[in-house]
């Protein structure tokens, strides 16, 4: 669960530090990293469609999944599990970039997962809000999800604006939930009030 770090061939060294401020409603989280590889040359087995082209070879022609980050080192900054919001009861409104897990499962969970780094996304949520005998869990957001410069995609059409919906009803210890997630090619208007409530 190394987040945003990429871990080439050869040495990859990561640091992260952390703040968090709370001033009555409001709580703000800091916590960047950065981290640089090596990045050594390999070829994969099986080998790639072509010298130059650094997409893994089975799959990197339907899925963003670059075996390289290029010829050279690789280094990012990236903000990390960083968030800012606004909390009132069992209500929060804000934004973040911290990764979440949506599904049922310790590895591969159905929606969204921790193996890598979050992504940006404005979220309004609600926790243990009592309703009844039940509770209930719930969390609605909008982002942004960009492609690298290694699939086919023409530059300009590699953002996608991503809308999600999850929830949960627990009662006593048996809890159901489900959630939607839909992504949408970024062109203009498309961050509009009709992409978000997709879900």
């Amino acid at each position: 669960r190394d987040g945003g770090v990429w871990q080439g061939r050869g040495t990859t060294a990561a640091v992260s530090a952390g703040l968090h401020l709370r001033a009555g409603a409001l709580r703000v989280t800091l916590r960047p990293m950065a981290f640089v590889s090596e990045n050594r040359r390999y070829t994969p087995r099986p080998e790639p469609f072509s010298p130059d082209d650094l997409r893994a070879p089975v799959w990197g022609r339907v899925i963003d999944l670059p075996y390289r980050f290029g010829d050279g080192a690789y280094a990012r900054l990236l903000p990390g599990e960083s968030s800012i919001q606004v909390t009132w009861k069992n209500a929060a409104i804000g934004a973040t970039t911290a990764s979440q897990q949506w599904g049922p499962l310790h590895l591969y969970p159905l929606l969204l997962g921790t193996e890598g780094q979050g992504y940006p996304r404005a979220f309004v949520e609600a926790r243990e809000v009592a309703v009844g005998g039940v509770r209930l869990n719930g969390q609605w957001h909008v982002g942004v999800l960009e492609a690298s410069r290694f699939t086919e995609l023409p530059g300009g059409s590699r953002s996608r604006v991503a809308s999600a919906f999850v929830g949960t009803v627990r009662l006593a210890a048996i809890e159901l939930g489900g959630g939607r997630f839909f992504h949408v090619r970024r062109t203009p208007g498309a961050l509009s009030v009709s992409t978000a409530t997709l879900p």
